[in-house]
């Protein structure tokens, strides 16, 4: 089962990685004020955070089954990983979501809808890094 559970957590986070990647690209597009590319974007953003939330239960799922007789300041990395995760749910809440029910209503982008998927891709990169690095 931990077999299992790992490779699960690593797949999803291979694919959360690829969407905010593929999530900033559709950003820079000049075709995203269409509606189309506004739910194009809006699907690959609750990838993201759908994925990024499975994932954490995931994670602590094999953190308490597995490793959690470890002292609690061995596992920095988990710690780090759970807090920076707040950020990306913050800037989806604030920046990237306001800016897509905008668009899909007709409007036209802003700077906070690149600038929401760029710093989401920066912190998932930053997790992603670290759960390899530890």
């Amino acid at each position: 089962m931990e077999l299992g559970l790992l490779h699960s957590h690593s797949g999803l986070a291979y694919l959360i990685f690829l969407a905010a990647l593929v999530n900033l690209v559709l950003a820079l597009t000049p075709s995203k004020n269409s509606p189309a590319m506004a739910k194009v974007i809006g699907i690959l953003h609750q990838v993201i955070l759908w994925g990024g939330r499975v994932n954490l239960l995931i994670g602590t799922t094999m953190w308490i089954q597995y490793h959690f007789s470890r002292p609690f300041l061995d596992m920095w990395w988990g710690w780090s990983a759970l807090l920076l995760w707040a950020p990306v749910e913050i800037m989806a809440k604030r920046l990237v979501q306001p800016d897509l029910k905008y668009m899909s209503d007709g409007g036209q982008s802003s700077k906070k809808l690149l600038l929401g998927t760029g710093l989401q891709l920066v912190v998932v990169a930053l997790i992603f890094g670290m759960m390899h690095a530890r």
